[in-house]
């Protein structure tokens, strides 16, 4: 049985925190010369939303900016409507917040507890006590009782990913930011994670950032789409799915059948049978034009490929 974060001392500390009314407007940021982030603006109230998008698109930019590790140019984050540059508002601001970088240093020849208990001691000031609870909270919800006392550097690398996910969840935070949360994990771990996060996302914000589709298929209602450091789409998952409705594409043929050069433009994955060789593919609304194409039924990774190519603006 998974223990609930029940000590008073966390529920009165998190039961102090924002009501979470998350407002972005205009938000710019630039490295040297280089426009990272330009004109984000979001709305985020308690929900599980996946960001998704190319690699620089800005991601992990705006996970940063959001986590106060990074400074903005210009712009605005008010949280219940207030600045999160505001002292007062900071600071709650960060004590409602759990956040998972891409990549998160940990010390190597120190245990896994002293580990979370160090990044414990960081962000609150609460007592040993408390501390121990949620450790052996997160540590359990994560699969990791047995590696309390094992040293950082005698973990595999999906381990030490399951430590930096551990640690953004003490303390039951409000707001949880999470970039590449499952990179390192294999399937059974990939899937206890998505069942943490549908356990603890009740009255949260949490944004994923991540390349894995499923992730954002199985855990999101929402998904925000990053190009080159603007917002492209910002809305429910299954509009997006709509969107690629009678777009998508299989087409069945011989192993050794030539292959039009609108598939391989298009081509989304392909699978091969005893004789024969699966294609699927986006293209143009009724795309057949005779030749043997079927419309299938898009999902999420279809429509976000056929999104991307920019046939959408067709």
């Amino acid at each position: 049985m998974l223990r609930k974060s029940g000590d008073k001392d966390v529920q009165m500390a998190r039961e102090r925190g924002i009501r979470l009314n998350i407002t972005v407007t205009g938000l710019n940021k630039s490295y040297h010369t280089k426009k990272a982030l330009t004109d984000i603006r979001l709305e985020l109230s308690p929900g599980v939303y996946g960001l998704i998008g190319e690699n620089g698109a800005g991601k992990t930019t705006l996970m940063q900016i959001l986590s106060t590790v990074l400074p903005y140019d210009s712009g605005e984050i008010l949280v219940d409507g207030s600045s999160i540059q505001d002292p007062k508002t900071g600071l709650s601001w960060h004590r409602s917040l759990g956040y998972l970088p891409q990549n998160l240093s940990l010390f190597q020849n120190i245990t896994v507890f002293e580990m979370l208990d160090y990044l414990a001691v960081l962000k609150t000031d609460y007592p040993a006590r408390v501390r121990r609870q949620e450790i052996e909270r997160v540590l359990e919800l994560l699969n990791l009782t047995e590696q309390t006392q094992m040293k950082v550097k005698q973990l595999s690398g999906g381990m030490k990913q399951r430590v930096a996910i551990a640690q953004s969840l003490m303390f039951d935070p409000r707001v949880l930011l999470m970039d590449e949360p499952t990179v390192g994990l294999d399937p059974r771990e990939r899937l206890r994670f998505r069942n943490v996060v549908n356990q603890v996302a009740k009255d949260k914000v949490i944004l994923l950032s991540t390349h894995i589709i499923d992730d954002i298929s199985v855990l999101c209602d929402h998904c925000i789409i990053l190009k080159k450091g603007t917002v492209r789409y910002n809305g429910p998952v299954g509009g997006l799915i709509q969107r690629a409705e009678r777009r998508i594409f299989t087409w069945d043929a011989p192993v050794d059948a030539p292959v039009e050069p609108r598939i391989l433009e298009g081509l989304i994955s392909i699978s091969r049978g005893e004789n024969h060789i699966t294609y699927r593919f986006y293209g143009d609304e009724g795309a057949d034009g005779g030749a043997g194409f079927r419309t299938v039924t898009p999902n999420l990774e279809d429509a976000y490929l056929w999104f991307m190519s920019g046939k959408q603006q067709s």
